[in-house]
Order: structure tokens, then sequence, then C-alpha cells
């Protein structure tokens, strides 16, 4: 069985993106050749989460760690793209599905975050955040900005360094500033004292920084501060202050 040439990739996925196709296809279990998703395992080696139906008619879609992939019936095309609906808007169905996933996740780690809660909240975010990080630092001095425009932050921990060295693999400086915040016995006092630079005691626990870490990759994150929805939606790449931030979610 062959992943097929690149040309070949990029045909199919221009193809599907015009197809005409029904969203109506409910996420279940699928049916597969053991030896076509066998294959596919050996040459996309991640985490497998779901096997579905895809909203293409002849076609398995796999949802896995870093995203949507689909199997043709033959196993012959791995097909990595996005399948829209052919109507007006042209919904993205294979985001939609990987957001969906996303969210699940999100929701799975929530209490893990450290999170500053608006009064009157109307809308929730998700920040990926690095201590080291000068313009996460200014985000953050926006704090108060945000809880009184409705927004609660929720914060989730990327190491920009990683999370070990590939090289030793021992932890990075950035995980271990990190690890002083979140394993704190009071993380909201010394996240806010972490960004106004002041010393943090160091300090060790069982943690999910990896967790989120790993995370922010498959959403995409490259850098920081990364802001989402808790749908899985990108709303902003670095720094916004709280008024751009309110707009850019829609008000």
């Amino acid at each position: 069985m062959s992943f097929g040439s690149k040309k070949t990739l990029k045909r199919a996925a221009l193809v599907l993106s015009v197809a005409s196709i029904s969203s109506g296809v409910s996420a279940q279990e699928h049916e597969v050749n053991e030896d076509v998703l066998a294959n596919f395992k050996q040459l996309i080696p991640l985490e497998v989460k779901a096997v579905e139906k895809a909203p293409v008619e002849g076609l398995t879609q796999v949802v896995t760690e870093r995203g949507v992939f689909y199997l043709t019936a033959d196993g012959e095309h791995i097909i990595a793209g996005n399948i829209h609906e052919a109507k007006p808007g042209l919904k993205n169905l294979t985001k939609e599905r990987a957001n969906r996933e996303v969210a699940e996740k999100l929701d799975s780690l929530k209490d893990s975050f450290i999170t500053f809660e608006s009064p009157n909240q109307t809308h929730e975010i998700v920040v990926f955040y690095d201590a080291s990080c000068p313009w996460c630092r200014r985000q953050h001095s926006e704090l108060d900005s945000y809880l009184k425009a409705g927004i609660t932050v929720h914060y989730a921990a990327w190491p920009r360094q990683g999370v070990k060295s590939p090289k030793s693999e021992k932890f990075t400086s950035a995980y271990y500033k990190l690890e002083n915040i979140w394993c704190s016995d009071d993380p909201l006092k010394a996240f806010n004292d972490a960004a106004e630079n002041k010393t943090i005691s160091r300090s060790s626990c069982d943690n999910e920084i990896e967790s989120h870490f790993e995370l922010g990759k498959q959403m995409g994150v490259t850098g920081t501060p990364a802001t989402f929805t808790l749908d899985g939606s990108m709303v902003a790449k670095g720094f916004r202050p709280a008024e751009k931030m309110k707009q850019a979610l829609g008000e």
C-alpha cells in the first residue's frame, strides 16, 4: 500500500473541498479493514482517538492526537486536507471535528488551569502562557480590564523551550519556572508575582504542564501568548489588550 504522492494528496484534497457532501453524518465508530488501519498507524505514528464514517461517501475519518485524516476504502490513499460543505459559508467540517476533539481535551484539563474569574462573566478564554515571555506578562498586566470586560481567563502552561531538553532529557528552565507557579501553595498570587518579575519560591508537585504543552502543539500553538475559546477556536496570536480581545470574541 502506498501513501500517495504530494500531487495526489493535493488533488484529492481539492476534489473533496468542492465535493457535494452532507454534514448530517454522525460521528460514530466505523468499521475499517484491520490491515488498512494498521498500515495507516505505521505510516503516521500518531495516537488514534476515533475511527468514524467520513462526511464523504466511501471515506473513513481517522481522528488523531494531531488532527483528522481520511482513508480510502482500499487503503491506497491517505488524505490530509480539509473537507468543506459545498454551501454558502463553506463550513469546514474537518476543522469542526478536530475542534470537538480539542474541546473535550480542554474540558478535561480545565481544573488544572490557573483561572482568574470575572464576576460578570460573558466569555471564557484559554491563554497558553510562558513565564519568561514578555508579551505574556504584558497581556496579564491587562487582567483587571479583562475581568471588568466580563472575560474569565484560564491560563495553560506552555514552556516555549519545551518540557524537556531533547539532548539531555532534563526539564527545561522554562518548565521549572512554570512548575514553581503551578505548584505554589497560592498559584494565583505566584502567577501575579511572576508576571511582575518577582522571585518565586521553588515548588514541585504532580502537574499537568506536559499535558498543557502537548495540547498546545495539537492546537497549533507555536508561540505565546496564544488565546483560544473553550471550543478550541483560536482568538488571537500574541498580545491583545482587553478591548481588542473582546472585539475578537464577537463584541
